[in-house]
């Protein structure tokens, strides 16, 4: 049966001390002070999911408005915790904390590498480019991706086999006296230590530093240390002098780099094909 109707009027003002749970407003653990019609508002089943008020008995919840408490009555400040969770829409998540996240969504930033990498990467490409000029000499083949090692019994030169280097015919003027000296360098064209320099020995006994330019330079190389997985390249460093139509002769620099391979040794193919 429903609860005896109260024809009192104003109604009493009725403060809970145990906690209550109003799911039909989302709010809090905790309600102060809200107005009633009857006594069906001690009924526990408030804590329905959804407000449906008694046929026999109205209740009107008090809401706190800002700026706006009417006399009698002290606000309402629900905190937001875990326990009423799930009263409350998904599209407001609570926090392990009890806090109310300050915006609705957050987007991830998007990726951007650092700019000290930004900046090496483009001076790598500035010093790569400043390298590769190939404008008065030119490398007939490129030396191939993968090399291997040349061991003491060995005489094993670098693919293809020998790297020959020529002079083009600029239209500035006529080359002469030119010398090229070889060396290592790293993928970003920079010189490796002495030590991986000295694993550089050319074969046919020809000199790697300043040695004279023909028609065609043939370089027959060898290297007696593997590359340890890191790419290598081969820089030839030639001085020349160039005579231009006006009988000026000019000293010029240019250095042609080759394209990047690796040194691998014969155990670790072996050990490859075993497995």
């Amino acid at each position: 049966m429903y609860p005896p109707k109260v024809s009192s009027f104003p109604p009493p003002l009725v403060m809970l001390e145990t906690p209550q749970v109003l799911t039909g407003l989302a709010t809090t653990d905790y309600v102060t002070s809200f107005t009633m019609w009857g006594e069906a508002a001690t009924d526990h089943n408030w804590r329905a999911n959804a407000f449906v008020p008694d046929p026999n008995a109205f209740y009107s919840p008090y809401i706190h408005q800002p700026n706006s408490v009417p006399y009698g009555f002290a606000p309402v400040q629900p905190p937001f915790t875990q326990s009423n969770a799930f009263s409350l829409p998904t599209a407001y998540p609570v926090q392990a904390n009890g806090t109310m996240p300050s915006t609705m969504t957050q987007v991830n930033p998007p990726f951007k590498r650092p700019i000290q990498s930004q900046q090496q990467e483009a001076s790598e490409k500035q010093d790569r480019s400043r390298l590769s000029t190939n404008r008065f000499f030119h490398l007939h083949q490129q030396p191939l991706p993968t090399q291997r090692k040349s061991y003491k019994s060995e005489n094993r030169c670098l693919l293809p086999n020998p790297l020959v280097l020529y002079p083009s015919e600029p239209k500035e003027g006529v080359i002469s006296d030119a010398v090229v000296s070889v060396r290592l360098v790293s993928d970003a064209g920079l010189d490796l230590p002495e030590v991986a320099q000295q694993c550089l020995v050319s074969t046919d006994g020809t000199e790697l530093q300043d040695r004279p330019i023909r028609e065609k330079t043939k370089f027959r190389l060898k290297i007696t240390e593997t590359s340890e997985g890191e790419a290598w390249r081969l820089l030839f460093h030639v001085e020349f002098k160039l005579q231009d139509k006006g009988s000026t002769t000019q000293e010029c620099v240019e250095d042609i780099v080759t394209d990047r391979f690796i040194v691998k040794s014969k155990r670790r193919n072996r050990n490859k094909e075993e497995q």
